[in-house]
């Protein structure tokens, strides 16, 4: 830790002002904050000192998982996002977990639902036979890379023409799922390649895999939390390129989201 990080001096004015040790505006608060960063930061990079060691010797207990889209009930996960303070929601993106959009519709009734598009594509190439593939996968880029819903709509019916009979499974589930998959063509490209797609958070599991992956298990859950929040800490001194066209990202957002971006704007 710096001299820099913490100013001794100006939280003794502080405390002989009366303000309060702890608590969100504490005098102590910074300092607690940056002896706990820094000591999750040197179990992480204990932790990830010990992975590189060429004799470690690591059992990992596989434990059979649930599919992800067996049906759960999603409410309470999204109640308790409202209960910690997300007032609300514009757009969600989320991958295909059966019940998901629902639960975000009971506890968010006013937002945006989007079904990942690139888990749509992989989902569906599942079902069509590998010698097919390649001629479905050029007739179905017109149905996702549409300029319009209008001509999106076309070509999914053109895909049902040519398809339909064949693989009348893959063609249904885009049908039935086309409400929550074409939420995106309403917006301009900028905003579009954020909302559809879950890449980015996939992203995140990615790094949450990775400190994981070589632990035989943790002895309790606030050992596991520990190291996922020291691992976003770590990973996050890595997200530094802006957002491409935020702002007028924002602008296009306050026109569809009309007053509902009031209390965060400072315009």
């Amino acid at each position: 830790m710096s001299k820099t990080d913490f100013d001794f001096n100006k939280a003794l004015e502080q405390l002989q002002a009366g303000q309060g040790l702890t608590g969100k505006d504490g005098v102590l608060t910074p300092l607690i904050k940056q002896l706990t960063e820094a000591a999750l930061k040197a179990e992480l990079d204990q932790h990830l000192e010990q992975d590189e060691s060429p004799n470690r010797k690591t059992v990992i207990q596989r434990r059979p998982l649930k599919p992800a889209s067996v049906n759960l009930n999603w409410i309470p996960l999204v109640t308790d996002l409202h209960n910690r303070g997300v007032k609300d929601i514009l757009i969600a993106s989320i991958d295909g977990l059966t019940g998901f959009p629902e639960a975000i519709a009971t506890i968010y009734p006013d937002t945006e639902v989007q079904l990942c598009v690139i888990h749509q594509i992989r989902n569906s190439l599942n079902y069509v036979a590998s010698k097919n593939q390649k001629e479905f996968m050029r007739d179905l880029k017109p149905v996702y890379q549409a300029q319009t819903k209008q001509a999106a709509e076309s070509a999914l019916e053109a895909l049902e023409a040519k398809w339909g009979a064949q693989y009348p499974l893959v063609v249904s589930s885009w049908q039935r799922k086309w409400e929550n998959l074409s939420g995106y063509f309403k917006y301009p490209e900028y905003i579009r390649k954020v909302i559809y797609t879950t890449n980015a958070i996939e992203a995140v599991h990615r790094q949450f895999r990775k400190l994981t992956k070589t632990k035989g298990g943790f002895p309790n859950e606030n050992s596991l939390l520990k190291l996922l929040y020291a691992g976003i800490l770590n990973a996050s001194k890595k997200w530094t390129m802006p957002v491409q066209n935020w702002n007028l990202a924002l602008s296009q957002l306050a026109i569809h989201f009309e007053g509902r971006l009031d209390e965060v704007l400072d315009i």
